[in-house]
């Protein structure tokens, strides 16, 4: 089911994240990277699911910070992405 929801957030998503284009193209994403963390947690099809490609490389770092980070880690990750937050205006 959660794949359905991706697969139909997947639009706003890229459309989002057009200005960030220069970013994906200078630094590639993981469509153009082998990418062992995304084989191994969505299997060999995952180039099949275009939905994925924008945030692996995010939720790996964020998965190794759950697993492998400290508390203090989690709570400064969490704080700063409030305070990313707050600064954004929904219109």
């Amino acid at each position: 089911m959660s794949e359905l929801f991706s697969a139909f957030g997947y639009p706003a998503r890229l459309i989002g994240r057009l200005p960030l284009l220069p970013r994906y193209l200078w630094a590639g994403s993981s469509l153009s990277a082998n990418n062992d963390y995304v084989v191994q947690r969505y299997g060999p099809t995952y180039k099949l699911r275009p939905w994925l490609l924008l945030d692996t490389n995010e939720l790996e770092v964020i998965e190794r910070l759950l697993n492998e980070g400290s508390d203090i880690d989690i709570v400064a990750f969490r704080t700063a992405h409030l305070l990313t937050a707050s600064n954004l205006t929904v219109v």
